[in-house]
C-alpha cells in the first residue's frame, strides 16, 4: 500500500507539474502576443501622426501659395 501511494502521488504531482507548465507556457504566449500588438499600435500611430504632419505641411503651403497669389493680385490692381 506504502509503495502505490508514493506512485499515485508521483503521478498526481507530475501531472500537475505539466498542467502548471503549460498554463504558464499558454499565459507567455498570451503576454507576447498583446506586446506585439501593443508595438505594432504604437507604430502605427507614430505612422498616423507623421502622415497628419505631412497632411499640415501641404494644407499650409497651399494656404501660403494662395495668399501670396492675393497679394500679387492686389499689386496688380493698384
Amino acid at each position: 500500500m506504502n509503495k502505490n501511494f508514493f506512485k499515485i502521488f508521483f503521478l498526481i504531482t507530475f501531472f500537475h507539474i505539466f498542467l502548471f507548465a503549460s498554463k504558464v507556457e499558454t499565459s507567455q504566449t498570451q503576454i507576447n502576443k498583446l506586446n506585439s500588438e501593443i508595438t505594432n499600435l504604437k507604430l502605427a500611430n507614430e505612422y498616423e501622426k507623421k502622415l497628419n504632419e505631412e497632411k499640415l505641411k501641404i494644407f499650409f503651403s497651399k494656404i501660403i501659395e494662395k495668399e501670396n497669389e492675393i497679394k500679387e493680385l492686389k499689386k496688380e490692381f493698384k
